[in-house]
């Protein structure tokens, strides 16, 4: 899903936004140090600054969906289980799908941002 918002920039120049949800959410089995298992669950929301470039993310979904789940699964509960992991694995992702972008020769400029819009570890 997409919506769009228009933010203030310390320049007060208007800047339009879009955000584009990854639905369904990512739902996976982490471990601890202890080998026990544990889940995350988390809905990832990107903030682009082109409409155009939403359309683009679709047609690269399951790609983008695939390398998500790798970096998530790549990590133990307490790599993520802290506001420095995650903020390690919003810049993972979104290095990630620039990435798969520009290997495909598509534009990843605008894509700015990741957002955990849902985010819960047990």
């Amino acid at each position: 899903t997409s919506n769009t918002k228009t933010k203030t920039s310390s320049k007060q120049e208007l800047v339009k936004v879009f955000y584009y949800t990854l639905i369904p959410g990512f739902a996976i089995e982490l471990k601890d140090h202890q080998k026990q298992s544990r889940f995350l669950q988390a809905t990832i929301c990107l903030t682009v600054l082109d409409e155009n470039i939403i359309n683009t993310l679709k047609a690269y979904d399951p790609i983008i969906r695939n390398s998500i789940l790798d970096l998530l699964s790549s990590n133990k509960y307490e790599d993520l289980n802290h506001q420095e992991g995650k903020e390690k694995l919003r810049k993972q992702i979104l290095l990630s799908i620039k990435s798969i972008l520009e290997s495909n020769k598509e534009n990843n400029n605008e894509i700015k941002a990741v957002l955990f819009v849902d985010y819960v570890m047990e």
